[in-house]
């Protein structure tokens, strides 16, 4: 098979001394490039590489030269393309296949408007009612955060996509090392990041809402509004503060463009930068602000299942007037609310974890990785998704507004606002009634 590397591998040509170790340049999950010693791919005119570097670095002791590839190729070609597209666009290329990168496109297209048109939803249902519920100003927070997956699909991917299939190779290497540590790389890889700790703090905050609910029944229904604000403004501070953290360290991470799911991502820069003496700081940094949430959320949702548990089967055994199969009923109910919301977050990042397992124990490689790795990827993006069925596919009003939209049956002026003044009436009614149960349920139980 023909080589062109001597063409236009100039610029990521390097070489190390005592070690032949694959290194890898720039990784997330799965590397965007790898470090293969020059020997490994046969280099046509080796002294038109940086004036005979190369070959002087080659012949001298212990030493071994290497040139930088991409590691894995967009998905709908082969890693063949690599080397026989140099000089042919993608979509002249017949190493790739336009059928492939057509249901690509369309799936995102699809993925991004259910995930922008569904979460538009909820934000406008949660609105309405966000004066007389506080769950509804947190729901309609989650949907503004669960939204910026879908201006990344269609502000990021399809722009990235598009101009992919109509480069060669050549220019996709070429543009892959000039984006890095570019500002829109820095601008790219934080909002990235941002798109996903901001929904991930807001299911945190959703989980110590819900423990505070069950656990404290009194103080949640009287918290102010004004309360439940400063949570969601701090939660989203915390998405911003942890979409800047691999900025704080730029000799461990670096910004680079990620060719096969065309997106831009911190990594960190090399397997020697995690030896010096700030590397230490910025990953437990990246733990704190990814991995640690994502545990107390899960800690918190099964305390707070334990929790409703407890206190329906202690509330049912004192109260003679409650029926027990009414509270059976919420106990499902709300477990299974609960159960899902887990699940659903982490079923979609499974497959990317699994990928990155596989990757690293030589089961994918970089010439045969980047179907898997785009379809894990994306699912985790679906993420964004799933919270909407979850959070209000299961409420029966959101889905009777919802039918309502669909058949374009609206409520007349007058009945809507009247409907609204009594709704608010009793809304305080029963919100009063049930502080006032709530106190004398507290109190049978202290006794």
């Amino acid at each position: 098979m023909e080589n062109n590397y001597s063409q236009y591998i100039e610029p990521s040509l390097y070489w190390e001394r005592n070690d032949s170790v694959v290194y890898e340049l720039g990784y997330a999950i799965i590397p965007n490039r790898v470090l293969l010693p020059i020997d490994y791919y046969p280099i046509p005119d080796i002294n038109d590489l940086e004036n005979g570097t190369a070959a002087a670095a080659r012949n001298q002791t212990n030493a071994t030269a290497y040139v930088s590839v991409l590691c894995g190729f967009p998905s709908f070609c082969s890693y063949s393309a690599y080397n026989v597209c140099s000089n042919t666009t993608l979509v002249e290329c017949d190493e790739c296949s336009m059928i492939g990168a057509g249901f690509f496109i369309f799936a995102c297209v699809v993925l991004g408007a259910m995930i922008l048109i569904g979460n538009s939803l909820v934000f406008w249902y949660n609105f309405r009612n966000s004066i007389q519920d506080k769950f509804s100003i947190m729901k309609a927070s989650l949907s503004v955060a669960d939204s910026l997956a879908g201006i990344q699909i269609f502000g990021v991917v399809l722009y990235n996509v598009s101009w992919t299939i109509n480069s060669t190779s050549q220019e996709l290497d070429m543009k892959q090392l000039l984006y890095q540590d570019s500002p829109q790389a820095i601008i790219g890889g934080m909002f990235y990041i941002m798109s996903f700790t901001s929904s991930l703090f807001h299911l945190l905050y959703f989980s110590g809402q819900r423990l505070f609910a069950v656990t404290y029944p009194i103080n949640y229904k009287i918290q102010s509004n004004a309360h439940v604000a400063f949570g969601l403004v701090l939660t989203w501070i915390l998405g911003v503060i942890s979409a800047t953290v691999p900025a704080w360290f730029p000799n461990t991470y670096t910004y680079s463009y990620y060719h096969t799911i065309y997106l831009f991502l911190p990594s960190i820069r090399n397997y020697s930068s995690t030896n010096n003496s700030s590397s230490g700081a910025a990953l437990a940094l990246v733990f704190v602000f990814s991995i640690l949430p994502y545990c107390l959320m899960v800690i918190l949702t099964i305390t707070s299942a334990l929790q409703i548990r407890i206190r329906l089967i202690r509330s049912a055994s004192l109260s003679k007037s409650m029926d027990k199969d009414l509270l059976k009923k919420k106990e499902v109910k709300l477990i299974k609310t609960v159960a899902i919301m887990q699940i659903g977050f982490t079923v979609t990042l499974v497959p990317v974890v699994v990928i990155l397992v596989l990757f690293y124990a030589h089961v994918f490689s970089c010439k045969n990785v980047s179907t898997p790795y785009v379809i894990g990827f994306y699912m985790s993006m679906s993420n964004s998704l799933v919270n909407v069925l979850v959070y209000s596919g299961r409420d029966s009003k959101f889905r009777a507004w919802l039918k309502s939209i669909v058949t374009c049956k609206s409520v007349p002026a007058k009945e809507d606002s009247h409907t609204s003044f009594s709704a608010t009436r009793n809304h305080n009614a029963k919100a009063t009634t049930e502080t006032d149960n709530a106190i004398q349920t507290s109190k049978i139980v202290s006794r």
